[in-house]
């Protein structure tokens, strides 16, 4: 009798358990060619918004090499949606600590390095929301730059 009532609980524990998490609405990449990443070439990702009450996290993780020879990346972050003008935004990206050690986590050779673009905010309205990423360094072709990740998760209050 006892057996059966632990494999009741064990069956719901992964329900209770994402009932707390955080919710994956959006998560798309894209990867640049074999050179960098190119000033004129943006990554773009197209999400799909129905409920405007929920709180939500907007982000992005940025894959890179070890020979990246910037210890930063600016980046320009366009919004546009059907029901107004477009937005832009401009986000300073920390890649490495002051004293030289790279951030994020490590994967052979390549670095990740995520941060919120927005956190806990609401969107105006439901629709279809645009978001453009280009690079905003002053150099035309970042060497080692290799993949935009773009999120949106839902926050549970």
């Amino acid at each position: 009798m006892d057996l059966r009532r632990n494999s009741w609980f064990l069956l719901l524990l992964p329900l209770l358990w994402a009932g707390c998490s955080q919710g994956e609405l959006f998560r798309e990449e894209q990867s640049f060619g074999a050179g960098g990443w190119h000033r004129d070439q943006a990554a773009e990702f197209e999400v799909e918004v129905q409920d405007t009450t929920q709180l939500l996290d907007i982000g992005l993780t940025l894959t890179h090499g070890e020979d990246y020879p910037y210890s930063n990346l600016w980046v320009f972050v366009d919004v546009e949606t059907d029901h107004g003008p477009a937005v832009r935004d401009t986000l300073e990206f920390f890649l490495s600590e002051p004293s030289g050690p790279w951030l994020g986590k490590r994967s052979g050779d390549k670095l990740e390095v995520s941060a919120y673009y927005q956190h806990g905010v609401r969107l105006a309205r439901p629709g279809t929301y645009r978001f453009r990423i280009q690079q905003g360094m002053r150099r035309e072709l970042l060497p080692e730059m290799f993949q935009v990740e773009f999120w949106v998760t839902t926050i549970k209050e």
